[in-house]
């Protein structure tokens, strides 16, 4: 299964693979970067991206709202990186989100 992030976001698609307890792997790419998640029977695994593995990984992702996806049903992996359940991850990961755009909009005191 393919498509555009615009239409079906990583958060919604963790949640139908979590849900559906599917097994499988989703690869996103995003502005030049790629990163994959696998499940196992419908939880989060291990997720990589180039050299960075684990949680950040899948936060980072939650953040990719443009690009592609692309899910291969029945792949498995043998890493585990994650341990936490999904739904916490795509929670944490929208929470960072958040944080991270407050910060950005914040403007410095002119201090009159």
């Amino acid at each position: 299964i393919s498509g555009d992030l615009e239409n079906l976001g990583f958060a919604d698609i963790v949640q139908v693979l979590s849900m559906g307890m599917k097994t499988a792997r989703v690869t996103l790419r995003s502005n030049g970067s790629k990163g994959q998640v696998w499940f196992d029977n419908g939880t989060v695994r291990h997720a990589e991206s180039g050299k960075e593995k684990g949680e950040s990984v899948f936060y980072e992702m939650v953040r990719w709202t443009d690009g592609s996806f692309v899910i291969e049903h029945g792949v498995e992996t043998r890493h585990h990186s994650i341990e936490r359940d999904a739904m916490f991850l795509v929670m944490e990961g929208v929470r960072l989100m958040d944080e991270s755009e407050a910060g950005a909009s914040k403007m410095p005191s002119t201090g009159s």
